[in-house]
């Protein structure tokens, strides 16, 4: 039943934090970095853990959805939510323990990553997973995402790097979740419980080993990836590990309270070769060959972000060679500096010597000049985000990732995909590991647009599946890719309907989200339409 204004007044009284319900803090918690705009009916900033079981509670005997917010930096649509926000960012934002000889730290989850950073660098310590968002992206959102970002290929993403999370579940328990045996007498205690948490312990695994025993399973032939559950990780041979399908569930499984992060080494010496080439499809092969020269990161740009950055930035766009067509960032770290240059040294040769399929080249050390390089680099997005006109750069397709050997194919293919739609596009992203975001061109205010907008992505996504991708391989499904992941995962999708179900009964969580998406969602709730010069044709 619908709660009335006493309902929404008894809980604002049982709770010892805020429960926003004013027209102006809804609209400011309605969107985030996405495409989208959903009013909330309100916003609860709760102070405790009693907090967050109250509104659970109200919210399983009212039916309203609750949706975890930490940074708001999500760019699918995962943060925005029909029914209360709870914002996690002013209260649950402390760094519980830093064990660095262990090799781990444990933070609340509106701990901002550029923080955690900075508290762990006079221990020689950083957290490995670095999207570009590190400056206000918190790690609760990292753990709903499951971010990742330059250095997936030495450190991963947050699935690979979470030790332990402490999570609510829609019950009220509080659990701690760890790897654990099958066969182990721990399991079993763990499975003899009669609680929610019991019940995950004894039905999880068989749901997962049952998703894997069709002939044709459907899963994604790439490490990285943000699409789905990832039920690869929760179940590897005996060892289950329940926070693993935590790690980019978007917040429709359970709440969040705390997280055991691995910690690493930051690195002792670092270098930057930027490579060019004459088209996008040159630098897509050159990342194979960058790759195999012991790179730590490869990143690339293309035309269409340097003619940005000359329109908007052009101090940044004189760093870059004229006639750019791509180019690409590649990193080399090592112990020092001869080592990083030794190996910078070898790149070169291999992609300008080689192969020849780069056409001129830069190559720094110095911290000032690397840093402002990867400044520019890091500015992609928002700089796209902010461009204007009719038709500007739209993230729909813009996170898909498949397998490295692939790239230059599915770049091709990408294309050629946009062009029969009449579209043009703006690529970047973090190559090394398959992965790229190539934003076409839309006016969504526009009717025929944001029909088109659709038809790519189904396209786009129907051909990703056949090379072996992901739809997303950092930011997530949210409101923009959820509805295709019944066609993406085939048998693997109804494991995650049940596993929804198992965790969530009554469907509170950030509904609309992975299992819960409507047909034609991508294209609803568009922050554009609001404006009032949105059109039909």
């Amino acid at each position: 039943m619908a709660p009335s204004l006493e309902d929404w007044q008894a809980l604002r009284r049982e709770l010892a934090g805020a429960l926003l319900e004013d027209e102006e803090s809804r609209a400011r918690f309605a969107t985030d970095e996405s495409i989208y705009f959903v009013m909330p009916q309100a916003v609860a900033v709760p102070q405790s853990t009693a907090d967050l079981a109250a509104i659970l509670r109200f919210a399983e005997r009212h039916g309203v959805a609750v949706t975890a917010r930490a940074g708001g930096t999500s760019l699918a649509g995962q943060a925005v939510g029909p029914g209360i926000i709870l914002d996690l960012s002013r209260q649950f934002e402390r760094i519980l323990r830093v064990d660095a000889a262990a090799g781990s730290v444990e933070v609340e989850p509106g701990v901002v990553l550029g923080d955690l950073n900075a508290a762990l660098a006079p221990h020689g310590k950083q957290f490995g997973p670095d999207p570009s968002s590190f400056e206000s992206c918190r790690v609760g959102g990292m753990v709903g995402n499951n971010a990742s970002g330059v250095h997936h290929r030495m450190w991963g993403a947050v699935v690979d790097n979470v030790l332990s999370l402490t999570l609510l579940l829609t019950n009220g328990e509080v659990i701690r979740t760890g790897p654990v045996d099958l066969h182990s007498r721990g399991y079993g205690e763990l499975c003899a419980k009669d609680t929610l948490e019991g019940r995950l312990y004894r039905e999880v695994p068989s749901v997962i080993r049952r998703s894997r025993a069709g002939e044709k399973p459907t899963w994604p032939k790439v490490e990285k990836s943000s699409s789905g559950y990832r039920l690869d990780k929760a179940l590897e041979g005996s060892t289950f590990d329940l926070g693993k399908l935590i790690c980019g569930s978007e917040g429709t499984l359970a709440i969040v309270l705390a997280a055991t992060l691995r910690i690493v080494d930051r690195p002792g010496a670092k270098g930057l070769l930027v490579l060019y080439f004459k088209s996008l499809k040159d630098a897509a092969r050159g990342v194979v060959e960058a790759v195999a020269t012991g790179a730590s990161a490869v990143e690339m740009i293309d035309e269409r972000v340097v003619e940005a950055l000359r329109e908007r930035a052009p101090k940044d766009a004189a760093r870059f060679k004229p006639d750019t067509r791509a180019a690409l960032f590649v990193e080399y770290l090592g112990k020092d500096g001869p080592e990083v240059e030794a190996r910078m040294e070898a790149g070169w040769r291999r992609l300008r010597e080689g192969t020849g399929l780069a056409v001129d080249d830069q190559a720094t050390t110095d911290p000032a000049t690397m840093e402002d390089l990867w400044r520019i680099r890091r500015g992609v997005e928002p700089l796209l985000s902010e461009m204007g006109g009719s038709r500007v750069p739209v993230g729909f397709v813009e996170d898909t990732a498949v397998p490295l050997e692939r790239l230059a194919e599915h770049v091709e293919a990408l294309y050629a995909i946009f062009e029969r739609h009449g579209l043009r596009a703006a690529a970047y992203g973090h190559a090394a590991t398959g992965h790229l975001h190539i934003r076409p061109f839309l006016d969504l205010r526009n009717a025929s647009d944001r029909a088109t907008m659709r038809e790519v992505a189904a396209e786009v996504f129907s051909h990703t599946r056949r090379l072996g991708g992901t739809m997303s391989g950092e930011h997530g499904d949210g409101l923009v890719r959820s509805e295709f992941l019944a066609s993406f995962f085939g048998d693997a999708f109804e494991a995650m309907v049940e596993i929804k179900r198992l965790f969530d009964p009554k469907g509170i969580l950030n509904p609309g989200k992975k299992t819960q998406a409507a047909p034609g969602q991508i294209v609803r709730d568009l922050r554009a339409e609001r404006s009032p010069a949105s059109r039909a044709e």
